[in-house]
């Protein structure tokens, strides 16, 4: 876990990981660098755990 991340942020962006929720998530912080690069951290992570 990142400690960089926003605590109150985690949640959420956990939730928003979803596949459906994924590409709406990228849209709505297509705008906000610091929240995309943080979903793709967590969405690599997420991968990389399901491919194990």
């Amino acid at each position: 876990m990142k400690s960089s991340v926003c605590s109150h942020h985690q949640p959420s962006a956990r939730r928003l990981l979803d596949a459906e929720d994924f590409l709406l998530a990228k849209r709505l912080w297509a705008s906000k660098p610091e929240f995309q690069q943080t979903l793709e951290w967590a969405w690599r992570d997420r991968l990389k755990s399901v491919v194990k």
